[in-house]
């Protein structure tokens, strides 16, 4: 190592020691996360926090409000639904009475919750890095990577739900590293909310479980059965306390044991493309590495991932179709549900094959509101500049999903202190590899990413610097 780096090394590490001590850090992080927010809420020109999701959103939240009940419908008579997941909804209703239906304070209100996200994520480096000055460097990264306070600008639920997330990851920590009974309860009970707010997580309780297992095995070198009961009934205890109630609603009022009607909706736009020929393999193959890239393949196509995606014409067209039967939400999702069930059943290893695009088009999370609006061409003006900051966002995504596999295989030897982050990571890509994903859905997990790849980054350069040394 030459004069120079051990120079630098020394001066970020006491820079870091010295922030921790002063006890500055989780201002500066705090500061960091708000400021950055409030610069991608200023510059929501082309009102992007109130359309597509949003205002579905925002409808619940507005029917709550005015005491129509748990419905999606603008008219009478306003008919239950559980088409979206409570807890989002709820919190937006909350917000619109307290802020007198003032959407730029909701999005301060997101933007301080995204700030005290990187504090609990920082605080979730602090207990498994022992060097706080490597702790608080990852936290920055994290707290200005702008893929994540770009989402605060919008009235969907990736803020509260990356909140809830990390506060389940902080307790599942906590409860593992202390043996804290209590932390185990909380987890669980976070975890409910965050299931109530996306119900991607609804079956991360198994992981945990298997997780708690295995730590018994590892702590006493068997499977501790009185220890790990009391720590799976709390962590249970909690979840269902949380989860319960709601859907004991679903299915009293609408016939139906379940969190959300629109699973199945989800799942045909990924199962509907089997069908998909040799050309269109060939198009969605692009689109899920680059939507522009496509676009140049195979021009006057429209590859988002909104509604009028050309992928997202086949359940769009069900859609109209069910809606024209009148068929509520419910029975809807039912409908979808044999039409997986057939398409499935009809090109199997073709379905599981394609799993590999969506897995590609999940960690593509690199989405910046000014650079991927269409507001952001108006004010750069230059198409191929666009595209190169689009595109460049979305290479630094993939590196960052590459490099957080290489930090799992370098941590493996200290592979306890990271299980849940790893469990988290693989349980994502696991679940998003039968579903139709996009950038978007990895949006709460890109804390953990960046820790595991921050932290592997940094362990390699220091083992190449202590043997040139």
């Amino acid at each position: 190592m030459s004069l120079r780096d051990t120079k630098r090394t020394l001066l970020f590490h006491v820079i870091g020691e010295i922030k921790l001590k002063r006890g500055n850090s989780y201002l500066i992080i705090f500061l960091a996360a708000v400021l950055l927010s409030l610069f991608f809420i200023i510059f929501d020109k082309d009102g992007s926090s109130v359309r597509n999701d949003a205002t579905i959103y925002l409808g619940l939240a507005k029917n709550v409000l005015e005491g129509h009940g748990y419905s999606d419908q603008a008219i009478v008579p306003y008919a239950p639904t559980m088409s979206r997941e409570p807890v989002y909804p709820l919190f937006l209703s909350f917000l619109l009475f307290i802020l007198k239906n003032n959407i730029f304070l909701i999005q301060v209100t997101q933007a301080i919750i995204y700030a005290f996200t990187c504090l609990i994520i920082f605080k979730i480096l602090t207990l498994i890095i022992s060097n706080g000055g490597t702790a608080f460097k990852i936290a920055m990264i994290n707290a200005l990577f702008p893929a994540l306070p770009n989402y605060t600008a919008y009235l969907i639920a990736e803020t509260l739900f990356a909140f809830l997330l990390a506060l389940t990851v902080w307790f599942l920590v906590i409860a593992f590293k202390k043996n804290d009974l209590k932390a185990y309860l909380f987890s669980g009970i976070f975890l409910g909310l965050a299931t109530l707010t996306r119900a991607v997580v609804v079956l991360f309780f198994s992981f945990v479980i298997l997780i708690i297992i295995f730590e018994s095995l590892r702590k006493y070198e068997r499977i501790f059965i009185s220890l790990i009961f009391k720590q799976i009934t709390l962590f249970l205890f909690g979840f269902l306390i949380i989860v319960l109630p709601w859907m004991t609603r679903n299915y009293l009022v609408l016939g139906k044991f379940s969190i959300s009607s629109r699973g199945f909706n989800t799942l045909y736009v990924r199962a509907s493309k089997v069908d998909l020929n040799k050309k269109e393999m060939k198009m969605y193959a692009l689109s899920c590495i680059s939507e522009n890239l496509a676009g140049k393949y195979f021009p006057g196509i429209n590859f988002s991932t909104t509604g009028d995606g050309y992928f997202y014409q086949a359940v769009q067209k069900k859609n109209k179709e069910y809606l024209n039967l009148k068929l509520s939400a419910e029975e809807t999702d039912a409908r979808f549900r044999e039409e997986v069930t057939n398409l499935i059943k009809k090109r199997p290893f073709k379905f599981i094959a394609m799993g590999v695009f969506e897995t590609i088009k999940f960690n593509s999370f690199g989405h910046s509101l000014l650079i991927n609006e269409n507001y952001a061409g108006g004010l750069i003006k230059n198409y191929t500049l666009v595209s190169l900051l689009r595109g460049g966002l979305k290479l630094f995504g993939f590196l960052i999903a590459i490099f957080s596999i290489v930090g799992i295989i370098l941590t493996r030897k200290e592979w306890f202190n990271w299980v849940v982050i790893s469990s988290l990571i693989l349980y994502f890509n696991f679940m998003q590899f039968f579903l139709d994903s996009i950038g978007r859905y990895a949006v709460a997990i890109i804390p953990y990413y960046i820790i595991v790849a921050s932290y592997g980054f940094i362990s390699f350069f220091n083992k190449k610097r202590n043997k040139i040394a």
